[in-house]
């Protein structure tokens, strides 16, 4: 019978290993909670909260008029084209490094949302609430 041996002339570095299975675990758990997150918004948005639970300060007059006219009467109510353009991507960076990014995927409703930012109406950023589902997320 012949001999088989196995010469090992390399430690293989667990430590990168488990490195890269620890930052696929956290760009699935980022995925997963970024999902929950927008819901999480749009549905406070529609409720015309901010992230504090604070209401969005009044419309104009007369654009609340006008979207009144055409049977609106919630806030952001009137295409429903902003909300759906509002979305998530989970960014990776270098070293394993992952972030989360909201934003709005249309120009001109960007230009839609910074202009009820600009007016009292801070609709976009995260609730303590919300932040809780992505460190829920993480510890799994």
């Amino acid at each position: 019978m012949a001999k088989s041996t196995i010469k090992i002339t390399k430690t293989p570095n667990l430590k990168n290993t488990y490195s890269k299975l620890y930052a696929n675990k956290v760009g699935k758990a980022l995925n997963a909670s970024g999902s929950a997150i927008l819901l999480s918004i749009k549905k406070r948005i529609k409720n015309e909260k901010d992230h504090k639970g604070r209401t969005f300060k009044a419309l104009n007059k007369e654009y609340e008029k006008a979207k009144r006219k055409q049977g609106k009467n919630k806030m952001f109510e009137l295409s429903g084209e902003m909300l759906r353009s509002f979305t998530f991507k989970v960014n990776k960076g270098n070293k394993y490094k992952y972030s989360l990014l909201y934003y709005f995927d249309n120009k001109q409703m960007k230009k839609r949302a910074q202009h009820n930012i600009n007016n009292g109406r801070d609709f976009v950023n995260i609730s303590k609430n919300e932040l809780n589902i992505i460190k829920k997320q993480l510890k799994k």
